[in-house]
């Protein structure tokens, strides 16, 4: 199983990067674009792992108070099956914390 650890957006910055993502549409000369639902934060690509438990008892241990995030920064990834737009966040002590 494809594992990756992730931080949901809530619904108001699901729509922002909605607004944002559908102001791009009319430049693309092909491709598809991320449904809103499946918008989030990567904190970290595991890739294929069977320790699927292992990971969940990490996860669940985790505590950390809730926090705001400022999208900073817009880039890509460019790959020969596509390239793969991001948005960046800015430097957030929380977010930093999490992540360590």
């Amino acid at each position: 199983m494809r594992l990756f650890i992730a931080i949901n957006f809530d619904e108001k910055t699901k729509a922002g990067i909605g607004k944002a993502i559908e102001g791009l549409k009319p430049y693309a000369s092909k491709g598809r674009f991320t449904h809103m639902d499946n918008l989030h934060l990567t904190l970290v690509f595991i890739g294929e792992t069977v320790k699927l438990s292992q990971v969940k008892e990490a996860m669940d241990e985790l505590r950390a108070p809730s926090f705001t995030l400022v999208i900073q920064g817009f880039g890509r990834f460019c790959r020969p099956g596509g390239d793969i737009c991001w948005l960046g966040v800015a430097e957030n002590e929380i977010l930093a914390n999490i992540y360590a």
